[in-house]
């Protein structure tokens, strides 16, 4: 998810507190079904008529929006405190309309989550697994949006700079890999591999780059774009000769950052969305994790998180020689991938405050990228490094 909290303000009347707390802690035989929700006008928070179905649907005594809610990619989560303890309360984002528009599988798609997730959970992979509804569901759809309601994991997102949870995220995706290599299910998510996603990006970068030359100097672009230029041939031609689709594949979770591992002191207390989870290289899933500490820190301490991370990985479910090779090369694609995507949105727009803030954003992860090609001998020595540790 990006993390992205926005505050919310509870109800605090003494009559509809007093009908809670005991609903929560008193004779659930008398309480009276409750909804507390904040009464300013804010688009995110679900109406009184939408939760009122959702506690129909759980069989729930009450309901109290508590605390901030947390926003990720197409999703909105509320904390939440019920009948049946303290809860997260998981809505799609958007109208029904346009979710339906987007996202016309949908259910499905919520359905196939939820089956990993339980199928981890059967495993004893650290997840939150979804609570059924009265008629043994795992989701409920509320006005045409669905919803889903959770245990609430009280962690914190991972900090990279501790080494210790570095290496226990490294081991937990080993983990993951381990059982999802035999998962019978469907995964939730169905997509074209990731070098075919890249050549796609590419294309459409040039188009727009080639429309583009004359606002370069205006949003200080000018020396980034010839860098990011000169290292994207490199990088289209090494992703070119990696023999992606021969890489052992798993059900990989797809979008592996901090913000998705959540810690209770140096111990993963849960991995959460499982929405871009997929049918593609493991290799990715890594990749994806290290390019994401890139610009987090000096070269130095890079390395050595760089190091903890896959040495954990490598001595749980340890990677081939073939593997190690591409890691790098997918780690460079990877991080070259989100700037295409950042200078594609950068030339949509039309506001010049805009553009520049994009524009900074741009050149930023042009450093990040050079930064790690001029550590690559080093970085790939660690690779080879983790087979013998």
């Amino acid at each position: 998810m990006t993390e992205n909290l926005r505050e919310l303000r509870a109800i605090d009347t003494a009559g509809q507190q007093d009908q809670l707390d005991e609903a929560i802690n008193g004779d659930h035989s008398k309480a009276k079904k409750t909804i507390v929700i904040n009464d300013d006008e804010n688009n995110d928070l679900p109406s009184a008529q939408m939760i009122g179905e959702i506690i129909s649907a759980y069989g729930l005594e009450g309901l109290q929006i508590d605390g901030a809610s947390l926003e990720g990619t197409g999703y909105i989560t509320f904390r939440v405190i019920t009948s049946k303890g303290i809860l997260a309360l998981r809505c799609k984002k958007g109208s029904a309309a346009k979710i339906m528009a987007k996202h016309p599988d949908i259910g499905d798609s919520i359905e196939r989550q939820h089956c990993l997730i339980l199928f981890l959970r059967d495993h004893v992979f650290p997840v939150a697994p979804p609570l059924l509804t009265k008629r043994r569901e795992t989701y409920v759809s509320v006005l045409g949006i669905p919803c889903s309601l959770y245990p609430f994991i009280e962690g914190r997102p991972m900090d990279p700079r501790k080494l210790r949870q570095l290496r226990a995220s490294g081991e937990a995706l080993a983990k993951y890999h381990e059982l999802t290599a035999s998962y019978p299910g469907e995964p939730p998510l169905s997509q074209a591999p990731f070098p075919q996603l890249f050549s796609e990006k590419l294309r459409s970068f040039r188009q727009y780059s080639e429309t583009f030359d004359d606002s370069l100097s205006t949003l200080g672009m000018a020396e980034t774009m010839i860098a990011f230029m000169s290292s994207l041939d490199e990088i289209e031609t090494e992703i070119q000769n990696l023999s992606y689709n021969s890489l052992p594949k798993v059900v990989i979770h797809g979008d592996y950052k901090p913000g998705n591992i959540l810690f209770q002191g140096n111990n993963v207390a849960a991995v959460i969305d499982f929405g871009r989870s997929r049918n593609e290289a493991r290799l990715f899933d890594i990749a994806k994790t290290i390019s994401g500490l890139v610009g987090t820190s000096d070269d130095a301490t890079l390395l050595h998180m760089i190091s903890a991370f896959i040495t954990a990985y490598d001595s749980t479910f340890p990677l081939s020689n073939r593997e190690r090779t591409a890691l790098f090369p997918l780690i460079q694609a990877r991080l070259a991938s989100k700037n295409l995507d950042r200078f594609v949105r950068l030339a949509k727009k039309k506001e010049l405050a805009e553009r520049l803030a994009k524009a900074d954003r741009f050149n930023a992860l042009v450093q990040h990228l050079q930064s790690l090609r001029n550590n690559s001998e080093a970085i790939q020595k660690l690779f080879r490094e983790s087979a013998t540790s």
